[in-house]
């Protein structure tokens, strides 16, 4: 079940290395490492999954405009100086009124912003998702309801009512608990792809635990013993692998990972490779400093 020709629909020409992280919260000293890591490892795609900013602060614009400059500009010239393909998701603490500078600075240094429709990076087919379940935070940018039908499992602490940002600030939202129109399970149906890149790590595995129990996505599970794509690559729980020991998980003939990095220690990476998807190691690395 380890070799990448055993798994239906999946059709990597050759195999492919690589390297993964999320939640680097805008330390500049865990992107200069995590660099560092992918030229070591000898990658052949540094995949980011999402929690790309410094955290959120509505009263200081600049420090986000200076950090969207500094970030996509160093990893552009990482891609260039290694020809490693570079791919990024944005996260439930990345701030929606960002999106579109960021969009536009990662396109000037060919950068891929992963989404739904999978784009092909170094001969597999790499989507990306970067929305979540609801959490208890009052930022509700990258927050849906999760199951089309079904209301949410009352597992974890979780409120409705918060903010989402604009353009021009932010604006009170509310989550209607009944209005099922915009979930995650309808987004994912869509989902295609070799490699998964998703913020959120599915439900009722040692990717989603926290010390009260499990709070991933019920859609995504599904989604994933659905469509069994060959890995997917998760963020977002920052304690999971501390709680539950472990960092990866099969799900059908699927391998899930999550990384388990906290933005503020050594920063924790996974690298894995398709041939051998279920082989993956999660490696940390001591903060060096400077981009």
């Amino acid at each position: 079940m380890e070799d990448a020709s055993a798994f239906k629909g999946i059709g990597i020409p050759k195999p492919m290395r690589i390297c993964f992280s999320a939640d680097l919260h805008g330390n500049d000293d865990q992107y200069h490492a995590l660099c560092v890591a992918a030229r070591k490892e000898a990658v052949d795609a540094l995949l980011i999954g999402g929690d790309l900013m410094p955290p959120f602060s509505l009263s200081d614009p600049a420090t986000y405009k200076d950090f969207i400059s500094s970030c996509t500009a160093h990893l552009g010239d990482f891609k260039r100086e290694t020809g490693i393909e570079v791919g990024l998701i944005m996260g439930n603490d990345d701030l929606k009124m960002n999106e579109e500078p960021f969009m536009r600075a990662a396109a000037e240094h060919d950068l891929v912003i992963l989404t739904l429709e999978p784009v092909e990076m170094a001969g597999a087919l790499i989507a990306g998702y970067p929305y979540v379940s609801l959490t208890p935070f009052r930022l509700k940018d990258w927050e849906k309801l999760d199951l089309k039908h079904q209301q949410e499992l009352l597992t974890h602490d979780i409120i409705l009512a918060g903010f989402r940002t604009t353009a021009t600030g932010k604006v009170p939202f509310t989550f209607d608990i009944n209005d099922r129109a915009d979930t995650i399970e309808r987004d994912l149906e869509t989902i295609a792809g070799d490699v998964w890149v998703v913020h959120e790590p599915p439900y009722l595995t040692a990717l989603d635990r926290i010390r009260s129990g499990h709070v991933g996505s019920q859609a995504l599970r599904e989604a994933i013993l659905e469509k069994q794509p060959l890995i997917t690559l998760h963020g977002h729980i920052h304690e999971t692998v501390d709680v539950s020991g472990q960092y990866m998980q099969q799900l059908g003939e699927t391998w899930c990972y999550g990384v388990g990095n906290y933005h503020d220690e050594p920063l924790a990476y996974i690298i894995v490779d398709t041939d051998h998807p279920g082989k993956g190691g999660r490696k940390r690395i001591k903060v060096i400093g400077g981009p």
